[in-house]
């Protein structure tokens, strides 16, 4: 009779408990406050199947004065130190994956392609909002931080990485829509120690010298101006008369071929090769000078 009883509340919950997800408008939930501790174990969280599921993990709220809510944190595995012949375990990986886009119809006539992959939205926590009545400030949103592991104590190793695959798509700083392998927003900025461009002789074919490099530069003009953006001063020169004169370092729009901006770093080699023939010619007219004060 017990088991019978047992096998009826378990069937009771099997049929309860989906339903109870699905009111929560497809949203399952894993309750705040609890810790789960899996050793030796693969923990998989499956998103539920559409249409328009989530899953969802949510750190609990702070119930005191001054306290922060309470963290969320994934942390895999430690590697297996060194037994033996055998090397050392590698730490285990946190792996976060959108769902693939639905399959495309498969029946001839119909044109319509498959479902765009899941996206992956990492977004922290929005600052306290100022509350009418009081003299406070509203708080600061938070940071996402992405920070490659320390090597380990001793000799040898080397700090991790972090890196950017996109597989053939492109990166985006401050826009969502990027054009560019990598953009960044139009009136953003960036702060570099060093940036390195690709330049070696095993990456170029027909190499050839730069001719006209003084009547080049002597057609372009260096201007002042004030950015649209934000009015900032700067200096410069414009993509568009560059284009007539130099257009292997002007970039243009893929989708609308406008002209966008230009390489001012390869402008040098326009320089260097200017500066090269000046000093010919500056060295020509020392020598004639030379030969007229001997004559005298």
């Amino acid at each position: 009779m017990k088991h019978r009883i047992s096998c009826l509340i378990a069937l009771f919950l099997a049929l309860v408990l989906p339903m109870a997800a699905q009111d929560t408008g497809g949203v399952d939930h894993i309750q705040p406050n609890r810790i789960i501790v899996l050793n030796n174990t693969t923990l998989t969280l499956n998103g539920p199947p559409g249409p328009a599921s989530v899953l969802q993990v949510t750190g609990g709220n702070s119930t005191g004065t001054l306290q922060a809510g309470s963290g969320l944190q994934f942390t895999s595995g430690d590697g297996a130190p060194v037994v033996g012949p055998f090397h050392a375990g590698a730490g285990g990986l946190i792996q976060l994956s959108g769902g693939s886009g639905g399959l495309s119809c498969n029946f001839p006539g119909c044109a319509i392609p498959g479902g765009t992959g899941g996206d992956i939205m990492l977004t922290a926590g929005k600052g306290g909002d100022r509350q009418e009545g009081g003299d406070g400030q509203a708080g600061t949103g938070g940071w996402i931080t992405l920070q490659p592991g320390p090597p380990g104590f001793g000799f040898g190793g080397a700090f991790g990485g972090i890196a950017l695959a996109p597989m053939g798509g492109l990166v985006g700083v401050g826009t969502d829509s990027p054009t560019n392998t990598l953009e960044v927003a139009a009136g953003g900025t960036t702060l570099a120690d060093s940036w390195t461009v690709r330049s070696s002789r095993r990456f170029k074919t027909n190499i050839q010298p730069l001719i006209g490099a003084v009547q080049k530069i002597a057609q372009l003009q260096g201007v002042s101006y004030e950015r649209k953006s934000d009015g900032k001063r700067e200096i410069g020169v414009i993509a568009e008369d560059v284009d007539l004169i130099v257009p292997e370092i002007v970039s243009r729009d893929p989708k609308t071929n406008e002209v966008q901006g230009l390489d001012y770093a390869r402008l040098t080699a326009l320089l260097v090769e200017a500066v090269k023939s000046q000093q010919v010619e500056i060295q020509q007219l020392k020598t004639r000078v030379d030969q007229l004060m001997q004559r005298q």
